[in-house]
């Protein structure tokens, strides 16, 4: 059985936490495509483009390079994903319900985190 790299990676991600910072080729991305339990980032707009995919809060991910256009958040019912311009949840510039997908204008995500209710601005 071949495994993708990808799909190699995020099981590792998986037992180390949830940090989870998986790039995913541009092939590979589509909404439908984000796994169960995750938040997606996508560089081009309605879920195509290469994939980011986080499942736990992370203070800082500026390391990814991620300019996304799109996401979705698959994550865990009743929990907002947030997305933030800078580090450290500074500067909120993405927020989706459980279940819901967006497209926007490009925007750089360096931080994000898992919420009840609203995000933190």
């Amino acid at each position: 059985m071949r495994l993708k790299i990808s799909h190699v990676l995020l099981a590792s991600a998986v037992l180390l936490g949830g940090l989870a910072g998986v790039g995913v080729s541009a092939a590979d991305a589509a909404y439908g495509d984000c796994p169960s339990g995750f938040n997606c980032f996508f560089s081009g707009p309605s879920g195509t483009g290469s994939r980011w995919q986080f499942g736990g809060s992370n203070p800082n991910i500026s390391g990814y390079g991620i300019s996304s256009q799109s996401g979705y958040n698959r994550g865990y019912s009743g929990m907002r994903a947030c997305g933030y311009r800078n580090t450290g949840y500074d500067s909120l510039n993405y927020s989706r319900p459980h279940l819901d997908a967006e497209t926007y204008s490009a925007r750089p995500i360096k931080s994000n985190q898992w919420v009840w209710g609203s995000c933190p601005a």
